[in-house]
């Protein structure tokens, strides 16, 4: 009775290989493994716990264990986290007689988006006196992402999860309706969110900014009037400095322009009387008794 319970407690413990009547010395031969890959799927996306015997792998052997079988990969929730696509991992099958096998199969990784709930950021706000645009606050962040129901995800990376809000430039949101965008993601997937963000009003200065623009005003106005103002003898007085500038470029120029007039006009007289008192005097004095000029030469020949 005692050797049956032995016989029965080794069998199912599978750790005396005496008892079921085989040698070590003589068994060299490994066990004959089969795998199947693996796709993954709801509820736990990126974990993988394991192939099932006859479903999964195939496990033929005279001196099986029931314990031998490992994968090249950690599993289970303390495991490997697979990210998106194929993965290889190796089942590891080692008999009682430490003969070892090994056979290769894919996990495969489905997801192409981080399964999160998108928030609802959309909102409505107006803007404060002074402002030309809305300083959007960021309130959404880690701690409020939801996975998506039925989905069990472990997030990939020392980080964890991550949040990213955007609205606007650099989160300065002008009066219209302006998209946030949301994004969520770990070290390997993500996942993009968008909301609306109506910013309501007008812009109003402030009572500092509306004193200057209508101390600018006025001041223009009045610069306006003077340039068509009149001196008291009834003149124009023009206070344009652009004007006042070509006027007085005028009159630099005019002055010179008349002097050099005036001393070309005398220059040439000149030269006239000076060209007749010349042909004068080659000219035979008789031949001209009515030229009043040789009239002078004879009467002074030093001309």
């Amino acid at each position: 009775m005692a050797g049956k319970i032995l016989l029965l407690a080794c069998g199912l413990l599978a750790v005396c290989s005496s008892a079921q009547g085989q040698d070590c010395t003589t068994d060299t031969t490994p066990p004959v493994v089969t795998c199947s890959d693996v796709p993954l799927g709801p509820p736990f996306v990126n974990i993988f716990w394991g192939l099932i015997r006859n479903n999964g792998y195939t496990y033929v052997d005279a001196n099986e264990n029931f314990n031998g079988v490992s994968y090249s990969l950690p599993t289970g929730l303390s495991g490997y986290r697979y990210p998106p696509g194929d993965t290889m991992v190796t089942l590891i099958a080692r008999d009682l007689c430490n003969n070892e096998n090994t056979c290769d199969f894919i996990v495969t990784n489905p997801l192409t988006e981080l399964p999160v709930n998108c928030p609802n950021l959309t909102d409505t706000v107006s803007l404060s006196p002074g402002q030309a645009t809305y300083t959007y606050n960021q309130t959404f962040g880690p701690s409020d992402v939801t996975l998506t129901t039925g989905v069990n995800y472990l997030y990939i990376g020392d980080n964890g999860v991550m949040v990213d809000v955007n609205v606007g430039v650099s989160n300065e949101a002008p009066v219209g309706v302006n998209q946030i965008t949301t994004v969520i993601s770990d070290d390997v997937l993500s996942k993009t969110c968008t909301s609306t963000l109506t910013v309501e009003g007008e812009w109003q200065p402030t009572e500092e900014l509306a004193t200057f623009q209508t101390t600018v005003i006025m001041t223009s106005s009045v610069r306006d009037n003077n340039d068509s103002r009149q001196g008291e003898d009834g003149e124009r007085v023009n206070d344009d400095p652009n004007q006042n500038r070509r006027d007085n470029l005028a009159a630099m120029i005019v002055p010179p322009v008349v002097v050099v007039v005036i001393i070309l006009v005398v220059v040439i007289v000149v030269w006239r009387i000076v060209l007749t008192r010349r042909k004068c005097k080659r000219s035979a004095v008789t031949e001209r008794p009515d030229c009043l000029e040789c009239d002078a030469i004879k009467k002074d020949p030093e001309l």
